[in-house]
C-alpha cells in the first residue's frame, strides 16, 4: 500500500479541513464553487492496472451535478471514469461522455456514507453502504491505460474545471484490482465503524 499526496497549488481553491460532529474525525470540505485536488502522480499506477476498486466516505451538501473522483486521458474532455452525484440527488457514474449511469434511488443530503466502486473491464458497479446502486455493462470497456489526470472534487471540460463537489470527503482508497466480496465487505465495515456511519 502507498499514500499519495493530493495537490492544489492555489490556496483559494483548496478544500478546508473540518471535523465530524459525530466522532471528531477529520474531513475535507469542498465548497462546490472552485475547490478541488489533483492526484496526477497516481496516474501511472492506474494505467498499469487492469481493474480498480475505489472506496470513498462522503457527504453531499447540494443537489447538483458534481463529481467526487474523475480520471481523464490527456485531453480534458476525454473521460475515462467518473463518479459523483447528479441533479436530483442520484448517484452518477460514467466511463466516457455521453455514457452516464444513474441510481434509481436518491441520496439523502447531509448523510455521510461509504461508497464502493468497481471498474472492471466492461463493467462499472457502485455500492452505497454495502447496497448495490448501479451495475452497468459497458460497450467499450474502462480504458484505464489512457489515464493521465486524476482529480478529487471536480470534472474537466474543454474550457477547464467544472461540476465541483459540494460536501465533505472523509476518506478515499483506491485498489489496483477487483477486491473479492469478502475483502470489499471488510473495507466497508472498517470505514463504517471508523467514521461512525449511521450513528
Amino acid at each position: 500500500p502507498a499514500t499519495t499526496i493530493a495537490m492544489q497549488h492555489d490556496p483559494a481553491r483548496r478544500p478546508h479541513v473540518s471535523r465530524s460532529p459525530i466522532n471528531g474525525s477529520r474531513m475535507l470540505s469542498f465548497d462546490g464553487k472552485d475547490d478541488f485536488l489533483v492526484l496526477d502522480e497516481l496516474a501511472p499506477q492506474i494505467r498499469r492496472a487492469s481493474a480498480l476498486t475505489i472506496f470513498f466516505v462522503g457527504r453531499p451538501a447540494a443537489e447538483q451535478k458534481q463529481y467526487v473522483l474523475t480520471m481523464h486521458a490527456a485531453r480534458n474532455e476525454d473521460d475515462v471514469v467518473r463518479v459523483g452525484f447528479d441533479t436530483g440527488g442520484r448517484l452518477l457514474m460514467s466511463d466516457r461522455s455521453p455514457n452516464y449511469y444513474r441510481s434509481d434511488a436518491q441520496v439523502g443530503l447531509g448523510e455521510l456514507a461509504v461508497y464502493s466502486m468497481i471498474a472492471n473491464g466492461t463493467s462499472l458497479v457502485l455500492y452505497r453502504n454495502s447496497i448495490r446502486q448501479i451495475a452497468a455493462t459497458l460497450s467499450t470497456g474502462v480504458e484505464l491505460g489512457r489515464v493521465e489526470r486524476v482529480t478529487i472534487g471536480q470534472d474537466w471540460d474543454p474550457a477547464g474545471p467544472s461540476d465541483y463537489f459540494s460536501g465533505q470527503l472523509a476518506a478515499l482508497l483506491i485498489f489496483d484490482r477487483v477486491l473479492s466480496d469478502e475483502e470489499r465487505s471488510q473495507v466497508e465495515s472498517y470505514l463504517t465503524t471508523n467514521y461512525a456511519i449511521g450513528r
